[in-house]
């Protein structure tokens, strides 16, 4: 299927099915921050019970978790460096995140329990954005590339060492995201000179799957069974509404409807929940909205 014939598809669909869907209901959720600083990019711990998320309440961004069970946050980082864009390792034992600690942006991973904080593995290269599939064999991540200048996609595996660029496209690759099997990496593309993202789907080689384009994408993320992708889109509401579609860009929906700005969509490994960052006021705040109502 050729890319043109493949977005047409999208925006064919697109249409009755984003109009028709039924929208999950934010203000039906429990805001779990309620912090004065924006709170961002939540991920689901492997069992459910911890979200791990970034936030700028003491001026800087620093790591959190939060309890679900508890009903309360504790802090991991406590630094005046902005360590950001954190994910579980490590059957949840650890939590990967970015950070510049000097060396430029690098990859650091630290224990949940004794706080110890290291690299997560030895290159020279700037990386930023971590992801994994259900395994810690492979990360993926956004990386910079010192000859273009500007931020690949690359994959490091653990055992042998191995670093490699994925897609080399001229353009800037960002935020990628994981199927659990690791089979499939979305992420966001934007050419040189373009003010909109496309999304990316390629399997673990590099080889590019499908591609969709003009449609305002942001903070991609897979469901727990890989079939589903969940995202926001600026195409209809400039603040930026939540969709799902399948992995194929096929049954496309639209989940959210009102006038808040809405950010990093996350579902639970169960399929239960959603986190997912929403403004009402100054700041961005962290929603759990159960989707077994809707």
């Amino acid at each position: 299927m050729n890319r043109l014939f493949q977005y047409l598809l999208f925006l064919v669909g697109f249409i009755p099915v984003a109009l028709s869907a039924q929208p999950f209901v934010i203000d039906s959720g429990l805001n779990i921050t309620r912090s004065p600083g924006n709170d961002l990019f939540p991920k689901w711990s492997p069992d459910g019970k911890n979200l791990v998320y970034q936030s700028f309440r003491n001026g800087n961004w620093d790591i959190f978790v939060y309890d679900i069970e508890k009903d309360t946050s504790f802090q991991l980082t406590s630094d005046t460096e902005n360590e950001q864009h954190p994910v579980w390792f490590d059957r949840g034992k650890k939590v990967v995140f970015d950070c510049n600690y000097g060396e430029g942006i690098r990859l650091y991973v630290q224990d949940t329990d004794t706080k110890e904080i290291k690299l997560l593995f030895h290159r020279e290269i700037e990386a930023r954005q971590p992801a994994f599939a259900n395994h810690d064999d492979l990360v993926f991540f956004s990386g910079f590339d010192p000859q273009q200048k500007i931020w690949k996609i690359y994959s490091y595996e653990f055992y042998y060492q191995n670093l490699n660029k994925l897609f080399g496209k001229t353009g800037s690759s960002t935020y990628p995201a994981v199927s659990p099997k690791g089979d499939m990496i979305i992420f966001l593309f934007t050419g040189r000179g373009e003010t909109e993202s496309e999304l990316i789907r390629i399997n673990w080689y590099g080889n590019v799957i499908s591609q969709f384009d003009e449609f305002g994408f942001l903070d991609p993320s897979f469901a727990a069974n890989g079939n589903l992708i969940y995202f926001v889109s600026r195409k209809n509401n400039l603040q930026g509404e939540v969709y799902s579609m399948h992995n194929d860009g096929s049954h496309l929906e639209r989940l959210t409807n009102d006038d808040y700005i809405v950010r990093c969509p996350q579902v639970s490994p169960d399929g239960s929940k959603i986190a997912v960052s929403v403004k009402k006021g100054d700041n961005f705040d962290i929603y759990i909205i159960s989707l077994e109502t809707f």
